[in-house]
Order: C-alpha cells, then sequence, then structure tokens
C-alpha cells in the first residue's frame, strides 16, 4: 500500500475493551505513510499512561485529524503539533447523495417522529420527550431498534426491528422531527435539515464528539440534558448551519487531498 488510513469512529477509545494497536496501524512494518480521518478518542481526557502510548505511536503518522475539538486540543497539546478537526465520514456526503441510495418501504403514510436511541440501557427521558412532542405535532412515533430486538417502548411506538442501511437513510429523510441519544442520529439529521434533539447524559465524557459538531454549527440549543425540563418545541432555520456544513465540508476534503498527496 501507499498510504495506511486510520479512522474513525472512537477508534481511540481505549474505554470500550478492544485493542488499539490495529489502530496506530502497529501492524505496519513497512514504514508506509500513515494518516487518520475524523479518528475519534470519545473521552474528554487521557490518562497518564495513554497519553505515553498515543505520543509514541502518533509520532508516526504524516497527518493527523479528528473530529472533535476536544481531541484535537488534547493531541496538540500532547504531540506539540497541528491537529486539524474535519466531518464525521457521513457529512462528506450531501443530502442529494444520501439519498441516491435512501429506501422509502419502511417510512408510514403519516407523517412521523423518528426515535433511535443506541444505549444499551433504557433512556426513558428521550420517549418522554418523543411523546410530548409527537402530542403537539400530531405526529406518530417511530423507533429504530438496536440489533433487531424489540425495545418494548409502548402501544404507541411503532418498532422498526429489521431497517437496514439504506432504511435507516430513507426514515431519516422522511421524518418531520428526530429525537435521538445517537451522535450518526444528530448529523443525519443535520444533514437532512430535520428539527432535532439530542439527548445527552450531562456528565458523560462520550459527549464530546456530539457537542463539538453542535457547537461547530450553531446548534447547541438542540442538546437536551436527560432529565432536564421539556424543552419549548420549536423548529430549525437550517440556512446559517447548513451554509457552516458545507464550508466544513470542503475544508474536511481539502484534507483528505492534501494528506494524501503530501510526502
Amino acid at each position: 500500500y501507499d498510504v495506511l488510513c486510520i479512522g474513525s469512529d472512537q477508534v481511540w477509545n481505549y474505554m470500550k475493551g478492544y485493542s488499539l494497536e490495529p489502530f496506530f496501524a502497529c501492524f505496519d512494518k513497512n514504514n508506509t505513510k500513515k494518516i487518520t480521518y475524523a479518528s475519534s478518542i470519545g473521552l474528554s481526557s487521557l490518562s497518564v499512561e495513554a497519553e505515553q502510548v498515543f505520543k509514541k505511536e502518533l509520532a508516526n503518522f504524516a497527518s493527523i485529524s479528528v473530529r472533535e475539538q476536544q481531541a484535537s486540543e488534547i493531541l496538540e497539546k500532547l504531540l506539540n503539533r497541528k491537529i486539524d478537526v474535519v466531518l464525521d465520514p457521513t457529512l462528506i456526503l450531501n443530502k442529494q447523495e444520501w439519498i441516491e441510495v435512501a429506501k422509502y418501504d419502511m417510512c408510514p403514510k403519516e407523517k412521523y417522529l423518528l426515535v433511535y436511541i443506541v444505549t444499551i440501557k433504557p433512556c426513558d427521558y428521550v420517549l418522554t420527550l418523543a411523546r410530548h412532542i409527537a402530542k403537539q405535532r400530531n405526529l406518530k412515533i417511530l423507533r429504530i431498534c438496536r440489533d433487531a430486538y424489540p425495545e418494548h417502548s409502548g402501544s404507541d411506538v411503532e418498532e422498526i426491528l429489521t431497517a437496514g442501511p439504506s432504511d435507516f437513510v430513507g426514515l431519516f429523510s422522511k421524518a418531520e422531527f428526530v429525537v435521538t441519544n445517537s451522535f450518526h442520529g444528530t448529523v443525519f439529521s443535520i444533514n437532512f435539515s430535520k428539527p432535532f434533539y439530542s439527548v445527552i447524559k450531562s456528565h458523560h465524557s462520550t459527549n464530546s464528539r456530539l457537542t463539538s459538531i453542535l457547537k461547530k454549527l450553531g446548534l447547541e440549543d438542540r442538546i437536551v440534558p436527560v432529565g432536564s425540563q421539556l424543552p419549548m418545541i420549536s423548529d430549525i432555520d437550517f440556512s446559517d448551519p447548513s451554509a457552516k456544513l458545507e464550508a466544513e465540508r470542503k475544508l474536511s476534503i481539502e484534507y483528505i487531498n492534501n494528506a494524501l498527496s503530501n510526502k
């Protein structure tokens, strides 16, 4: 190979319990050029032990980019070099490009609110917020379930167990509103210009990648901490966030081109 590229979703989150060695390209014995794209730490700080590993392994990378501002600041201080902040790969494609692969077989005829929860532990607050919005907007509630397994959300929620990637895209593109605690649930809502709320645990360390993109696009007011007072439901004027997203998309593609071409 001419280049090895490491990325992206929480590949450097050592709290996940898997080895990080492949994501530092420790298998490379040929001194191949190494770069990263939107590699995510998913943590707000590194342990002293982790700092030593990151400093040693990342010294061999020609170009490094991450998806969180927090991760950029941590690594710039640690490595004493520029660390670019780029978009999650799913945001490199615009909404028209995503729609090309969308399927709508699972989209109901009625207008609906889409719920997407990725945590294993129940997050009742997400459904409470969803019901609050659905009642005000007279929307049906659909929920994409984890691992094709029933979540027992209640009789007022239609659970979708078998959505594949194209169904996932279609369901987001047709939704009237989205409530999620997922990073990718959030970015697909943004890409499709759907009003949404992102529910986070107030002091949860893996929030950084979600809060980073929302701050970058000026959408911090869509963050709702678990257990907080239900918000006044509002739509979103996407003209400014969409313009910021397009600018970030161009910068991210520029980073890829430069990282691949630089010696």
